[in-house]
């Protein structure tokens, strides 16, 4: 049998050592040499479609409210789920929860900004007026200027192929798309 030495310890000033005997942080987690393992883990009880479990973000004013998190959202039974990041904007005492969603990556790895669904690898949504848009910025000092490539890889370069596609299509009250460009 072997003894067992210190594995977790609470400074005086509160900071959490774990494997660590000087946290200079609120808390540390000292994984030694380990590099190819979690260092920290969050789990909740049951896994399944709807449930929920994530790291909340506040400030200790006096008042106990978490206006951002990331959330790990579950879709199905077997763990697979969608990261959430989650910001609760009123003015109360409500707290940021999985409904509040700012942008996701889902479990097809589809990021959606202003978008809980996103139905392409990148859906930007937004009900304000001339949003969504993309803005590029170069802010170096010489002459050349930001762009947008598209790059097609093929084994017939160019051969009957698209190489990029920019489509204006406008949706209507009865939801039938039209395309203009």
């Amino acid at each position: 049998n072997g003894t067992l030495g210190e594995k977790v310890r609470i400074d005086s000033a509160g900071n959490v050592g774990i494997n660590d005997t000087s946290a200079n942080w609120r808390c540390v987690v000292n994984r030694g040499n380990a590099s190819d393992d979690f260092g920290l883990v969050l789990k909740a009880a049951t896994d399944g479609a709807d449930k929920w479990n994530g790291i909340g973000f506040g400030y200790d004013d006096g008042d106990d409210y978490v206006k951002g998190a990331l959330i790990w959202y579950g879709v199905d039974g077997y763990n697979h789920g969608q990261f959430r990041f989650c910001q609760e904007t009123s003015n109360n005492a409500d707290n940021a929860d999985h409904s509040d969603v700012s942008m996701i990556i889902d479990e097809n790895r589809n990021v959606g900004i202003g978008e809980a669904s996103p139905d392409e690898m990148l859906h930007l949504t937004s009900g304000d007026s001339w949003k969504p848009s993309i803005k590029l910025e170069n802010t170096n000092t010489d002459t050349t200027a930001p762009y947008i490539e598209f790059h097609k890889t093929t084994t017939n370069e160019a051969d009957n192929d698209y190489l990029g596609v920019i489509s204006f299509t406008g949706v209507d009250s009865n939801d039938d798309a039209e395309r203009y460009a």
